[in-house]
């Protein structure tokens, strides 16, 4: 099975206006087209590869009239590039643990979706308070060629050793901007957008680094190259001391960001919540950012329902999810869904939560096998009622199954096992 994916029409005419000499028009007409199909519910799990419109990043790249020759200096800074900054979630705390691995890091937040303008759980001053000594650049323009222009006029002023690229999906700004970047400066994709189709995965003159050993697998078969296998970890905080659970009381808790839950459908993260508490005795408690006024239609509804609302707990984003499950009488961990958060599995686990991974009843493909993040392959579920029917099945048995996840997270995710790789991909 192939996860490349072409749209022929929008490549075309990308195509078009660079042959014209319309390259910001041909940039806009790059952007618009990957943004407007790269977030399709059908492409979950389906598709990764954008090769077309990565090839045509650098034609863009050969076509503009900026920064042909850089400075060649002597430079030990480490060039981290982000699309966006918030201060949480599970990227931006993967992006720090490299950022703290080495020495005279920089960063540069693209901000390509503009965000950090109008976004008010954006921060600015987040970022120096949790990254002391560190800088940071938020590229200006009021165009995305305006950003390019300014992503190399950093970049030239710095001399790196070295760029990492922790983009989002549809983000071409540094891709587009460092084409032409020396030989000497290391160019390391991070595969971290690994759920959707990605602008950068096919490029070859990068070193190409995969999170999960399934995924390394994957585009070592698909790209015909060897990739690099970075595995994720994080600080051992301890393990949680559990109450017994039993079938009149024990609690569950999911966690993520609203960009990796469902809203609609049978996936509606509220049907799975109130599923839950109409079905089992359970305390229900949700951690990280929902949308705007959809916690007040869950407790309405319960409410409608004669559910005790007290049952439903709402914690929103947290500093830390491993100190915040420590702190939580709870005794299940469900990631989110359909979109599985890896490091926030990672902690439940380490803590010591029987953790559980939603994959489709319909898959088809192993693009989202979680092999090297879960402990417990048995803990997949694809309806609320299968993933009840297993919680409750698992009650009796909580604390072989706690011993089970925490023994995964000592065995794969410790500190000594990141720093090998690390240093062997950044030097």
């Amino acid at each position: 099975m192939s996860f490349f994916i072409e749209h022929n029409e929008g490549q075309k005419r990308v195509a078009e206006l660079l042959m014209n000499g319309d390259v910001p028009s041909a940039v806009d007409a790059l952007i618009k087209c990957v943004g407007s199909f790269y977030a399709h519910p059908s492409l979950l799990g389906k598709s990764l590869y954008l090769k077309g419109f990565d090839d045509l990043m650098r034609l863009i790249s050969q076509r503009l009239p900026y920064l042909k020759s850089w400075r060649i200096e002597d430079s030990k800074s480490s060039v981290f590039v982000l699309s966006e900054y918030y201060a949480g979630g599970g990227h931006c705390l993967v992006t720090e643990q490299l950022i703290s691995s080495c020495e005279s890091p920089v960063v540069i937040v693209t901000d390509f979706f503009y965000n950090h303008v109008s976004d008010k759980n954006l921060d600015h001053n987040s970022f120096e308070s949790r990254n002391p000594g560190v800088r940071i650049y938020f590229l200006k323009g009021d165009s995305l060629t305006a950003k390019i222009i300014h992503f190399q006029e950093v970049l030239s002023s710095l001399c790196p050793k070295s760029v990492t690229y922790l983009t989002h999906h549809p983000d071409p700004i540094p891709y587009i901007a460092s084409y032409s970047l020396p030989a000497h400066v290391k160019k390391i994709f991070v595969h971290h957008a690994d759920h959707r189709p990605a602008l950068g995965c096919t490029l070859t003159d990068f070193i190409h680094v995969d999170l999960t050993k399934n995924m390394r697998k994957i585009c070592e078969m698909q790209l015909n190259r060897s990739t690099e296998f970075l595995p994720l970890t994080v600080e051992d905080q301890g393990l949680k001391v559990f109450t017994n659970p039993t079938l009149n009381n024990f609690g569950i808790i999911s966690a993520g960001s609203n960009a990796k839950y469902s809203f609609f459908g049978e996936l509606n993260l509220k049907i799975v919540v109130i599923d839950f508490l109409t079905k089992t005795n359970c305390t229900f408690h949700q951690i990280g950012l929902l949308p705007d006024g959809f916690v007040s239609e869950i407790y309405n509804e319960l409410e409608s329902k004669g559910i005790d609302t007290a049952r439903f707990k709402y914690y929103g984003p947290v500093k830390s999810l491993w100190k915040k499950l420590l702190e939580i009488d709870s005794h299940f961990y469900i990631g989110s869904f359909p979109i599985n958060g890896s490091r926030g599995a990672i902690e439940s686990q380490g803590c010591g939560y029987p953790t559980y991974f939603f994959v489709a009843d319909n898959f088809n493909s192993n693009l989202l096998a979680p092999d090297s993040i879960y402990a417990d392959s048995e803990n997949t579920w694809s309806t609320t009622g299968q993933l009840i029917n297993k919680i409750i099945a698992s009650i009796d048995v909580h604390s072989e199954k706690s011993v089970q996840a925490r023994n995964f997270y000592l065995d794969n995710f410790t500190e000594t096992s990141f720093k090998k790789h690390f240093k062997y991909i950044w030097g």
